[in-house]
């Protein structure tokens, strides 16, 4: 009886709720519990935001940003296979696959593995149907008629719904050098990644690929960019996919329009007809850069590019075009497509990019006088040297690509400290002495000529980066190992010993993604050259780092007197109007620039960071990637285990100093 009464009573608490009780359950949800609301502004942060931080909040925010949640796979076909393992078991759920191919026969096993991964996992996705069996099914949903060139009907089968679901792959990126892979790659992966939104090609070998067979790959695709160092062929058409194979006899046609809102061909070679067609089909485009090779005798007829034509086609399509770049390769004249041009197409631009010889002082001018300032500025194979001056006249610069281009290390060297000479007479004119006015950098690519790997030209180029650029998040710097693309063969990169003062970059506190080098190197270093980047949570580990930088710079002692000696007995010459060149820097910089190139400099700053115990380098890195030509980076800790792995002796990099007599 008690238990019934129990009961009853209450039965009755739930028949006369209680008005608090009400008063919850006709409470209207708030703005940021509606879901529809919550995507609407999601869709203005940025991915990394999303990524590493939205998606802790709750898990009604994780479960809306699911399908942003990035995971990041690199292959590269050098390392030894044990290190694959991981990357093999993440492929299933990979949004961004980074792959690196090699034409070296010690790495065609690895290359191997990868093909056959991916071909699992596209069988699973496809419900273990071979795509032989899927071509030939007439009982599968989604068919699709396509007209051959002779006329007759084929059926091509679409996966459904629930097999593109399964597929996570948003991005692809392709770097290598070996002629067979990256087609295979590709064609592997026919009509099962439609999900992919983004695909790279960064190839270092001649050959051709079929634009038309990604396009139909991949139906969804937004960005294309293919860029070779070497000449490339597109063939076939970009509406349909040409390429023969076992399996499909006749081409299939690609679906149109096209998504595609980004197109980027560097160093390649394809038809004027052909691009056309693929402009018309294409009305969502905002990205249009053409670097084109003009002719090429292995492909007859070699048509030559009518730009003229080009522009009236563009002008007829009405695209919504934010940045635009069309010329040929090599491009050592005038421009081929004039400022006026680019401004009619572009209004609203802000982003430009040049190629070859084209940014001289009077292009420099025009584009200061343009009705939107530049902030993002892109140079391909430019050697030159109005680039500084360039810098110099721009505070609005937020974007610097030119890791194909080059600096002249006189340039930063202000003060005359390395071993170039004043000018004769000891007169300055207005262009000696000048310093960058984009303060406000925020990415940098960049490559530094005249540095011949001593530690005092390393310390000009580290210490003005760190002073001139605070804010900048991704920096990409190589030094006279990366002139292979002018055809020179420069031995010895960047110093990267405690001396060549690559620790004056701990001030970039809000750096993201740092690259140095963009080949393979093995460099000749010392743990103490490097342990500084890398944080540890045992403090007698951390001690003993101390104290062997301690020793490093204590061994400077007779260096840093010899330094003080000449600064005393130096004297800097003077401009026309007799200004130093301490009176014509910026007075925000003045101080901080005293020291540039500088022994003591660096001895200050590893006496800065080692006497703060809560010092971390660079806390918001994401990446680090240190002389590996396929950019791939990793971690602080692991980059750093591996560059001392592959590492050289010290000794070996003086003996061949000395034996060439430097």
């Amino acid at each position: 009886m008690p238990r019934a009464s129990h009961t009853i009573r209450n039965d009755k608490r739930q028949d006369n709720p209680s008005p608090e009780t009400n008063s919850l359950r006709t409470a209207k949800p708030t703005a940021l519990e509606i879901p529809e609301l919550l995507e609407n502004i999601f869709l203005f942060i940025d991915d990394e935001t999303i990524n590493t931080t939205v998606i802790y909040v709750c898990h009604q925010w994780h479960l809306l940003n699911k399908h942003r949640i990035a995971c990041e796979t690199q292959w590269d076909c050098r390392r030894p296979l044990s290190e694959m393992e991981k990357a093999k078991s993440q492929l299933s759920r990979t949004t961004r696959l980074l792959v690196h191919l090699s034409n070296q026969s010690g790495h065609y096993q690895s290359q191997q593995i990868l093909l056959k991964t991916l071909q699992d996992s596209r069988d699973q996705s496809l419900g273990s149907q071979p795509l032989q069996e899927q071509n030939e099914s007439s009982t599968e949903t989604g068919k699709e008629t396509t007209l051959c060139d002779n006329d007759s009907l084929i059926t091509n089968a679409r996966p459904n719904m629930n097999s593109v679901l399964k597929g996570r792959l948003r991005e692809l990126l392709v770097t290598g050098e070996l002629y067979n892979s990256i087609p295979t790659l590709l064609d592997l992966q026919r009509g099962s990644m439609p999900e992919l939104t983004r695909l790279t090609l960064d190839l270092r070998w001649y050959g051709g690929i079929y634009p038309g067979g990604i396009l139909y790959s991949c139906p969804h695709l937004e960005s294309l960019s293919i860029t070779a160092m070497y000449r490339i062929t597109l063939l076939g058409s970009w509406i349909e996919d040409s390429q023969p194979d076992r399996y499909n006899a006749c081409p299939r046609k690609v679906r149109l329009p096209l998504p595609l809102k980004s197109l980027v061909l560097k160093n390649v070679y394809l038809r004027q007809s052909r691009l056309e067609d693929l402009l018309t089909n294409a009305p969502q485009l905002t990205e249009l850069r053409l670097m084109v090779v003009q002719r090429w005798a292995t492909i007859p007829p070699s048509e030559p590019y009518d730009f003229q034509r080009l522009f009236t086609l563009l002008r007829t399509l009405t695209l919504n075009l934010d940045c635009f770049h069309c010329s040929t390769v090599p491009s050592y004249q005038e421009l081929e497509c004039p400022l006026e041009t680019v401004v009619e197409m572009c209004p609203n631009t802000t982003t430009w990019t040049f190629q070859g010889q084209e940014l001289g002082l009077e292009l420099a001018r025009s584009l200061f006088a343009l009705p939107n300032v530049v902030t993002t500025l892109e140079l391909e194979y430019s050697k030159s040297d109005h680039l500084h001056y360039f810098l110099c006249e721009s505070p609005h610069l937020l974007h610097l690509k030119a890791l194909r281009s080059h600096i002249y290390l006189p340039r930063l060297d202000i003060f005359f400290r390395h071993k170039y000479s004043p000018p004769r007479g000891n007169t300055l004119n207005n262009d000696y002495g000048k310093v960058w006015q984009c303060r406000n950098l925020l990415t940098l690519q960049m490559a530094f000529y005249s540095i011949e790997g001593d530690a005092a030209g390393s310390r000009i180029v580290f210490g003005y980066i760190s002073t001139v650029c605070p804010r900048l998040q991704e920096l990409v710097i190589c030094g006279p190992e990366g002139y292979r693309a002018f055809g020179r063969k420069e031995f010895f990169p960047m110093c990267m010993s405690l001396d060549g003062g690559m620790c004056l970059l701990a001030r970039l506190t809000d750096l993201r993604r740092f690259r140095m080098g963009i080949y393979d190197l093995d460099i000749a270093i010392d743990r103490w050259d490097l342990d500084w980047m890398i944080g540890t949570d045992n403090l007698e580990e951390l001690r003993r780092r101390k104290e062997k930088r301690s020793k490093v710079v204590a061994g400077w002692s007779w260096a840093l007197k010899k330094e003080r000696m000449r600064e005393k007995t130096r004297h800097l010459p003077r401009y026309e109007d007799g200004a130093t060149i301490n009176e014509r820097v910026d007075e925000g910089l003045r101080d901080k620039l005293q020291r540039l190139g500088l022994l003591e400099d660096v001895a200050l700053e590893i006496q800065k960071m080692d006497s703060d115990p809560k010092f971390i380098c660079w806390p918001r890195l994401q990446w680090l990637s240190m002389f590996l030509d396929s950019g791939f980076g990793q971690s602080p800790e692991r980059e750093v285990e591996r560059v001392l792995k592959n590492r050289l002796p010290p000794s070996l990099l003086d003996n061949v100093r000395t034996m060439i007599g430097w």
